[in-house]
């Protein structure tokens, strides 16, 4: 059995919290992840080339997650295991208007509706899960980030 390093536990597990409170889904999900498989935060910094400091000031506000480098989604889509795309709309790089005209716009929430009762999605990994409720707009609700949506949790079929 591997002891776990308490200090990094105890460190991811406050940036968890933090991320969870400032609603940063992009950072609530490595927290989570780095706690699953108790990584060091240098251990972290030596897989993904990011250093502690870069995800704390992530945290803090101090650089905001709308503009990660090109490098750095790639580096956080390896960790988690993520295609690129959704590693861009968690961070808040790409919302809706990216994908549809003014017009669509209007009509999204019935055009897209039927992806709510799509059994396929039960199947699919949570992250295809939550893009495609994004698209469906959730409840009929337009969501202008998909930023906004990932930090509301788990999506749910109705």
């Amino acid at each position: 059995m591997v002891e776990r390093d308490t200090q990094a536990v105890q460190q991811w597990t406050a940036l968890l919290e933090h991320a969870t409170t400032l609603q940063v889904p992009l950072l609530i999900h490595v927290a989570r992840r780095a706690l699953e498989r108790g990584l060091s935060w240098q251990a972290f910094a030596d897989e993904t080339g990011l250093p502690k400091g870069y995800l704390l000031a992530l945290a803090s506000g101090r650089r905001n997650t709308a503009n990660l480098s090109q490098d750095s989604v790639q580096a956080f889509a390896d960790f988690l295991d993520w295609p690129p795309i959704v590693v861009k709309a968690m961070s808040g790089q790409i919302g809706l208007a990216d994908f549809y005209t003014e017009a669509d716009l209007a009509q999204q929430p019935e055009a897209m509706s039927v992806l709510l009762h799509a059994s396929q999605l039960g199947h699919e990994p949570a992250s295809v899960a939550v893009f495609a409720g994004v698209l469906a707009c959730l409840d009929g609700r337009l969501r202008g980030r998909l930023r906004d949506v990932c930090a509301d949790g788990p999506v749910e079929r109705h």
